[in-house]
């Protein structure tokens, strides 16, 4: 058995998106590749630093704004996130 020690995600700005990532519910989530969301988000999640999601099949970005990440989602969409300070390596 495999016990997960980090957590990488903390907390949602978007309730669809966290509603959708604690129980599966897909409301409000039109025009968004369900399946590629949920492997990103399991990605997110599992990621101990910032090295771990350069993945070349993830199309990770930076932004504009210092600290915030990207990473497109389908159409046009990106979902955006942050890292704690001491997981920014």
């Amino acid at each position: 058995m495999w016990i997960k020690c980090n957590i990488m995600i903390k907390s949602f700005r978007n309730k669809n998106l966290q509603n959708f990532y604690t129980n599966g519910s897909v409301e409000a989530l039109k025009g968004i590749d369900r399946k590629k969301l949920k492997i990103i988000l399991a990605q997110l999640d599992s990621a101990d630093e910032l090295r771990d999601l350069k993945i070349p099949s993830l199309q990770f970005q930076k932004t504009i704004k210092k600290g915030y990440y990207a990473i497109e989602i389908g159409k046009g969409k990106k979902l955006v996130f942050r890292l704690a300070p001491s997981s920014q390596k």
